[in-house]
């Protein structure tokens, strides 16, 4: 593998390691670009290459696995969740979980209520 191509997929495995952690801090490829002194459309374009996720879509992914664990919780109301997970809107987070997973957030948690009785 070239020198090059073995150096942008050092930094993607940076910024995957980043993301995973701090999903909740990360607002966008700006952020992002910010953080990793990247020009942004070059982070969107290395980060697509070697993924063949955008960086939303990848954000977007590890706040969904995020939900699925806090939402068996029941004392947590959806509004917590979505805080905890970084999106301003609860509107939003609504949208991107039902676009995820094919349910709404209260959907998901009724259907592992009642499949765990």
């Amino acid at each position: 593998m070239p020198k090059r191509k073995m150096m942008r997929y050092v930094k993607v495995a940076e910024i995957i390691q980043y993301i995973m952690i701090h999903y909740s801090e990360i607002f966008g490829l700006e952020d992002l670009a910010s953080i990793f002194y990247l020009d942004k459309s070059y982070l969107s374009r290395i980060f697509k290459e070697v993924t063949n996720f955008t960086v939303n879509e990848f954000i977007n992914c590890q706040r969904i696995e995020q939900a699925r664990i806090l939402l068996l919780d029941e004392k947590l109301t959806m509004e917590d969740i979505s805080q905890k997970l970084g999106y301003e809107r609860l509107s939003y987070f609504d949208r991107v979980f039902k676009k995820y997973t094919g349910l709404s957030p209260l959907q998901y948690r009724k259907s592992k209520k009642y499949n765990d009785v």
